[in-house]
């Protein structure tokens, strides 16, 4: 049997959270952790999730991104991928993907989206919208 996927989901939004949640909770194969958002960092490394689901916002709210940096640095088993709203600001999206975001979905995709991202995350795939790649290739290329 495989090791269940550990998934932990912080956002500042209670509504984005439980529907994260609620989708997650129907696979066999994922186990949900307790959300927080008091030190994300702290329970981070704490519960040790393979995977945080977490708000675009949040990771960076600044401009150099220093919670998503410090995540990766202090918890690199850890994959981050990213939520925000549509139209997300692609330069900021970018560059969080450049520094070890491992995905993004926008807010209005997570109810058809997230568990197959989730898995594809988990098998070592980034997890971008089509018309990211040209982007993020262009963003390699220079």
């Amino acid at each position: 049997m495989m090791q269940p996927i550990t998934v932990a989901i912080v956002h500042q939004d209670p509504a984005v959270r439980a529907a994260c949640e609620r989708l997650l909770r129907n696979e066999q194969d994922i186990i949900v952790m307790a959300s927080t958002d008091v030190d994300i960092v702290a329970a981070i490394v704490r519960f040790k999730p393979h995977i945080v689901l977490s708000s675009l916002a949040l990771m960076c709210a600044d401009q150099e991104c220093a919670l998503l940096l410090t995540l990766r640095r202090t918890c690199q088993a850890t994959c981050v991928v990213l939520l925000a709203d549509s139209p997300v600001q692609e330069d900021l999206l970018l560059h969080a993907l450049a520094i070890g975001a491992c995905g993004y979905l926008a807010h209005d995709a997570i109810e058809h989206h997230l568990a197959r991202a989730v898995h594809g995350v988990d098998r070592g795939e980034a997890w971008v919208p089509r018309k990211m790649l040209g982007k993020i290739s262009e963003m390699v290329l220079r």
